[in-house]
């Protein structure tokens, strides 16, 4: 399948592309300035690593493979179960051509670790496919808002589409990857610098979304704007916030790609010394583990099992 997406203030507009049993493409062009497009384009073949690729700067990065889990807002297919949690029906009518009907429902119904906002979902009234969606996601700063549309079910799609080869004449300029020990650095600043600014608790979520945990942090001390002002980004709070992203961009990036990875911050917090609130599958067989207190260590799978039977 394919869908084109629109964002609304995000100054961007893509293209996705799907094929059984997991693989993906992503067509992006990010208006910079406004006006321009710069394409960039991310392939995922199922189960092996990716790729992305800056055409305006014939630039690309290697991607981990995409082995973990994908937010509920992803499953199109399942999207009809959610027409029973409806806020508001919408009645049926025509969209591109299908006999579509529709409903609407809180963002959080949906996946409640996402930002709170208005989602209209419209269906196929033969195949219960999505036809269109939009999400108005009015927790962010700024507030936006998100379309997907013209969506094309069992299509026919070039194998050759989710090629991860890098083009020829392409310069590489992918990072190298973070060693444990900074990873873990920076995993534990941002749930040490949550905890301090939101009253002593880590991010009350099973998917730990970077730009949603950020802008509950900007809410806690006091800022309803993005960029902040000038006075704002000279406090302690603000530096705190900032730094934090990293770390929490770390823990997203573990939740897609690692097929070890768990978060307990609902039930874990920073007095839970000896419970597991992070953990992921380490090459060698093992696991990292961070405590509620933040200690870290590495264990067996075995005795993984133990500490989270507690």
């Amino acid at each position: 399948m394919f869908v084109e997406v629109s964002g609304q203030t995000l100054g961007l507009s893509e293209k996705h592309y799907w094929r059984a049993p997991g693989s993906s493409r992503s067509e992006t062009g990010h208006a910079r300035p406004p006006g321009k497009l710069r394409p960039t384009t991310t392939i995922y073949p199922a189960g092996k690593p990716g790729i992305e690729i800056d055409f305006a700067k014939k630039t690309y990065r290697r991607r981990a493979p995409l082995l973990g889990k994908e937010s509920p807002f992803m499953m199109f297919e399942s999207l009809k179960q959610y027409s029973g949690q409806a806020d508001r029906e919408l009645g049926t009518r025509k969209i591109d051509g299908v006999e579509a009907s529709g409903f609407e429902l809180d963002a959080k119904k949906i996946d409640p670790d996402a930002y709170s906002g208005r989602v209209e979902i419209w269906l196929d009234t033969r195949t219960d496919l999505p036809v269109r969606i939009r999400y108005d996601f009015k927790g962010a700063k700024p507030p936006g808002t998100l379309t997907l549309r013209d969506f094309h079910w069992n299509e026919k799609i070039d194998p050759e589409l989710f090629d991860a080869s890098p083009p020829k004449g392409f310069t590489d300029v992918t990072p190298e990857p973070p060693t444990l020990e900074k990873q873990v650095a920076d995993i534990t600043l941002a749930l040490r610098n949550y905890s301090t600014l939101l009253g002593g608790h880590y991010p009350q979520a099973k998917i730990v979304y970077g730009d949603v945990t950020r802008d509950e942090m900007f809410e806690a001390i006091g800022i309803q704007r993005v960029p902040a002002t000038l006075e704002q980004t000279r406090t302690d709070e603000y530096v705190k916030a900032v730094e934090a992203g990293l770390g929490f961009a770390r823990l997203n990036a573990l939740f897609r790609e690692n097929p070890g990875f768990a978060y307990h911050g609902l039930s874990v917090g920073p007095n839970d010394k000896d419970k597991v609130l992070v953990r992921w599958r380490l090459d060698d067989g093992r696991y990292q583990v961070l405590y509620g207190d933040l200690r870290t260590e590495s264990v067996s799978h075995e005795r993984l099992h133990e500490l989270e039977a507690n």
